[in-house]
């Protein structure tokens, strides 16, 4: 029996292949879902800034930046909105270009499903329901 560094250069390229392939397909679903992100991770980060002050976080009152550095999660949470409208942004680019590139390797229906749901977020995202993104950004 072969180890993994005794296997023929064929394998192992048939292997980063296949590793490549894995990686750009959950690239690909990520971005799907990356314009609903920052939402869900601000009113995640305002269900925890609620559990410490007592009370839903009011726009132009209570301060997103001010309210609970010194906790962990808050903390977190914070950081995790601004990576995640990053990820949004980059998505405008990557995801129609790895959908145009991945075409062959998903069913038809499966494809117009990702577009569906990276549509969808983005309205989502866009709609702001109860102004969650306006107070993070106050």
């Amino acid at each position: 029996m072969l180890t993994d560094l005794q296997t023929s250069p064929s394998r192992r390229t048939y292997l980063f292949s296949k590793l490549g392939s894995i990686s750009l397909t959950v690239l690909h679903h990520l971005l799907a879902i990356s314009p609903a992100m920052p939402i869900v991770l601000v009113y995640l980060f305002s269900w925890r800034l609620e559990a410490l002050i007592g009370h839903w976080p009011v726009y132009l009152v209570d301060d997103p930046k001010i309210t609970g550095p010194e906790d962990f999660l808050s903390s977190l949470l914070y950081s995790s909105v601004l990576l995640s409208a990053c990820l949004r942004a980059f998505s405008l680019v990557l995801f129609p270009a790895i959908t145009v590139l991945r075409r062959r390797y998903y069913p038809t229906w499966w494809a117009i499903c990702l577009v569906i749901i990276y549509l969808l977020s983005w309205l989502l995202s866009l709609y702001d329901p109860a102004m969650r993104m306006k107070w993070y950004v106050d």
